[in-house]
């Protein structure tokens, strides 16, 4: 970092961008607290710059670090952080912090993320993309979004509940193109309004029970779980494993619409007397489809139509 840039402690807000030749924060390796008053800190395409991040930034509040191959970002301690971007670095130190948005992508060396170890969430969106070493994700219950997207290495994904075992806040999860992600989905997101899951194919996708979901997608998984569930939207697609999708097991229709396509091994469908819109596409296994009537012994008319 050049010298007089250093001396600046007042500074609020600093960028440094396509400094091809710049390899060190603090070229004389002496710790200090170099700016009290950063609020703001940008660094990218800096091709060269290793070492590790210096965490002394007390009143940092966004940081973003794209296209440095080289650095090893160790995520401020004890900061007023709000949102957190690191994209394209070498790996991503645990430190202690809350933060608002947190958003990782491509950190080739990054292998675990686990809250205990790494913050604590306050109100917190994650998204995680393209990090294909990360084996390992344990989160806290104060998170709302989350996203992983693209993590070939992803093994484990755990939500660390409460004492009543619920994850109470979350709002919106998707998971695509996590090929090795296995195990039974936790079911436990008494909060989820959102759940999209694409290209999981070791992933047994248990729906959440008593939730407040309006929007179900399911996309390349390897079996669907029944639960008790009130839904508006209900998508399953290339799901190799189902076998059957009844009403009775699954969860309770409420004004929803039903897409089922290319699920091989789908037998029996049953379903009742509130569904608005169905489509079932490419399931050659299919034998049975099933509509349980109300007392009228009719379906609304809405239905008729279709």
């Amino acid at each position: 970092m050049p010298a007089g840039i250093a001396k600046l402690k007042s500074l609020r807000t600093l960028c440094f961008e396509h400094m091809d030749e710049w390899q060190d924060w603090i070229p004389c390796r002496v710790e200090c607290e170099e700016f009290p008053c950063l609020r703001e800190l940008s660094i990218s395409n800096c091709p060269k710059l290793e070492g590790k991040f210096p965490h002394h930034l007390p009143s940092l509040e966004k940081l973003s670090i794209h296209a440095c191959e080289q650095l090893v970002v160790l995520i401020p301690s004890h900061s007023v952080i709000q949102v957190l971007e690191i994209v394209e670095c070498k790996e991503v130190v645990h430190g202690s912090v809350k933060v608002e948005k947190l958003l990782i992508e491509d950190c080739k060396e990054l292998t675990s993320l686990c809250e205990d170890g790494l913050m604590s969430f306050v109100t917190l969106e994650i998204e995680i993309t393209s990090c294909q070493s990360l084996v390992n994700i344990k989160l806290k219950s104060t998170l709302r979004t989350l996203t992983i997207e693209d993590c070939n290495a992803l093994e484990s994904l755990q939500f660390v509940m409460d004492e009543c075992e619920e994850f109470p806040c979350l709002r919106e999860l998707s998971i695509p193109k996590c090929p090795k992600l296995e195990g039974k989905f936790p079911h436990h997101l008494l909060s989820l309004e959102k759940l999209s899951i694409y290209a999981c194919k070791q992933l047994v996708v248990s729906i959440p029970s008593h939730s407040m979901l309006q929007v179900l997608k399911i996309v390349g998984c390897k079996e669907v779980l029944h639960g008790s569930v009130k839904v508006e939207k209900l998508i399953i697609k290339n799901c190799e494993k189902l076998t059957s999708l009844c009403e009775d097991e699954l969860m309770s229709f409420v004004t929803l619409e039903i897409e089922i396509k290319s699920c091989q091994s789908l037998v029996n469908i049953k379903l009742k007397s509130t569904l608005r819109t169905l489509t079932i596409e490419d399931c050659n296994a299919l034998e049975s489809l099933q509509f349980v009537m109300d007392e009228c012994e009719a379906f609304p008319s809405s239905f008729i139509d279709e």
